[in-house]
C-alpha cells in the first residue's frame, strides 16, 4: 500500500512538472509571438512612413517641376481674392502671365478708390474706353507731378540723359565696327564716319557732338520747368486735363482730404495759395465730441503745420477754432468759450507741446504754471479743464508732431 501511494505521488508529480513545462514553453511562445507582432507592426510603420515621406517628395517634386499654382485653374472668386492682395506694381506683372484676371476692372478700381478716395470721375458715366487701370496710371502721375521738385526733375533728366549719351555713343561704335567689317576698303570707312558726324552741329567727334546734342534738348526741358511747369499746381491741373477732377474747390477739398500719398510740404504750399480750397477742406473735418487736443491732431494730421510761426499758422488756427466751436456748440456754451477763446487754447497747446518736448527746454513748464498762465489769457476756462489739457499733451504727445 506505501508503494501504491508512492506511484501516485509520483505520478502526480511528472504531470505538474509536465503540465509546467507546457506552461513556460506556452508563455514563451505568446511572449515571442507578442514580440514578434511588435517587430512586424514596427516594420510594417516604418515601411509605411517610408511611403509617405516618399509620397510627400515626389509631390513636392512635382510641384516644384510645375512651378507656381496656375490662378485660371481656380474659381474666379478665389482667383481675385488672392490677385486683390497685390499692389499696382505686382498686379502689372500678374498680367503679364494672367492677362485676363490681372486686368480686371474690379481689380483696379479698388487700387484706385483704396488710395485716391474721391475723384470726380467715380461720380460720372465713364466716356468711351474707360478703364480703371488707366485711371490709375493717370492719377499716380498726376501725384508723382505734385510732389515732384524742380531740383528732383533736373537730376532725373541729367541722369536720364547721360545714360541716353552713352547708348548712343555705343550705338555710334557699333555701327563704325559694322561699317568698317563691310566696307571693301579703309577709305570708305573714313568718309562713312564724315557723313555720320556731319548729321550733328559744331565739334569735331561724335562724342561732343551727341553731348551737344543732349545738353540742348536738357537746357530745353530745363527751361520748361523754370517756366512753371513743375509748380505745385501742375499735378492738379494735370487731373483737370484729364477730366479726372472738376475745376472746383470743393471737388478738390474732397480729393486732398482722401488722399494719402501727397507731399505734405507741396501741399502746405498749395493751400496757402488757394485759400478757398483751404476753406472747403476744413470744414471736411467733424470734431464733434472730441477732446480740443486730439481734434487739434487730427486737423494738423491733414493740413500740416508750417515750420515757423507766420501769417499761415495763424490762419489755420482761426480756422480750426470756428470748426470746432460749430461741431460743438453744446460743449462751448457749457464752457462759456468762443471761437477766440479756443483760439487762445490752441496756441497754449503749441507752446506747451513745444515746451514738454523740445530737448533744448532744461526748465519744464510745470501744470501749475500752465494753468495759471491759460486762465490769465482766458478767464473764463475752468481750472480742471486746464489741468485736463495739460494731462492730454504730458502723456500723449505733441498736438502738431
Amino acid at each position: 500500500m506505501g508503494q501504491g501511494l508512492w506511484r501516485v505521488a509520483r505520478n502526480q508529480q511528472l504531470q505538474q512538472e509536465s503540465y509546467g513545462e507546457q506552461g513556460y514553453l506556452s508563455r514563451e511562445q505568446s511572449r515571442r509571438m507578442a514580440a514578434s507582432s511588435v517587430s512586424s507592426t514596427s516594420h510594417r510603420k516604418q515601411v509605411q512612413s517610408g511611403i509617405d515621406i516618399y509620397h510627400l517628395l515626389k509631390t513636392r517634386k512635382s510641384k516644384e517641376q510645375e512651378g507656381f499654382i496656375n490662378l485660371e485653374m481656380l474659381p474666379p472668386e478665389l482667383s481675385f481674392t488672392i490677385l486683390s492682395y497685390l499692389n499696382a506694381t505686382d498686379l502689372c506683372l500678374a498680367s503679364c502671365v494672367w492677362q485676363d484676371l490681372a486686368n480686371d476692372e474690379l481689380l483696379w478700381q479698388g487700387l484706385c478708390k483704396s488710395t485716391w478716395g474721391h475723384c470726380s470721375i467715380y461720380n460720372k458715366n465713364p466716356p468711351l474706353g474707360f478703364s480703371f487701370r488707366k485711371l490709375y496710371m493717370q492719377l499716380d502721375e498726376g501725384s508723382l507731378t505734385f510732389n515732384a521738385s524742380p531740383d528732383e526733375l533736373l537730376e532725373l533728366i541729367n541722369r536720364d540723359f547721360l545714360l541716353l549719351l552713352e547708348t548712343l555713343d555705343n550705338m555710334v561704335h557699333v555701327i563704325l565696327s559694322n561699317v568698317i567689317a563691310f566696307s571693301s576698303c579703309e577709305k570708305e570707312a573714313e568718309r562713312s564716319l564724315l557723313r555720320l558726324s556731319s548729321t550733328f552741329p559744331g565739334g569735331d567727334s561724335i562724342r561732343a557732338k551727341l553731348f551737344y546734342f543732349s545738353v540742348s534738348i536738357t537746357e530745353n526741358v530745363a527751361v520748361c520747368i523754370i517756366l512753371g511747369k513743375s509748380s505745385v499746381a501742375s499735378g492738379v491741373n494735370y487731373l483737370m486735363s484729364k477730366g479726372i477732377l472738376d475745376d472746383s474747390p470743393k471737388e478738390i477739398a474732397k480729393f486732398i482730404f482722401c488722399t494719402r500719398t501727397l507731399n505734405w510740404k507741396k501741399l502746405r504750399i498749395y493751400l496757402d495759395e488757394r485759400r478757398d480750397v483751404l476753406d472747403d477742406l476744413v470744414t471736411l473735418h467733424n470734431f464733434r465730441n472730441q477732446f480740443l487736443p486730439n481734434a487739434l491732431r487730427e486737423f494738423f494730421r491733414h493740413i500740416h503745420a508750417p515750420e515757423e510761426r507766420g501769417e499761415y499758422l495763424e490762419t489755420l488756427i482761426t480756422k480750426f477754432s470756428h470748426r470746432f466751436c460749430a461741431c460743438n456748440p453744446d460743449l462751448m456754451r457749457e464752457l462759456g468759450l468762443s471761437p477766440d477763446g479756443v483760439y487762445v487754447l490752441c496756441y497754449s497747446l503749441i507752446l506747451l507741446s513745444i515746451d514738454l518736448t523740445s530737448p533744448h527746454v532744461k526748465n519744464k513748464m510745470s501744470k501749475r504754471e500752465f494753468i495759471r498762465n491759460t486762465r490769465r489769457a482766458a478767464q473764463n476756462i475752468s481750472e480742471d479743464f486746464v489741468g485736463h489739457l495739460y494731462d492730454n499733451i504730458y502723456l500723449i504727445g505733441h498736438v502738431a508732431a
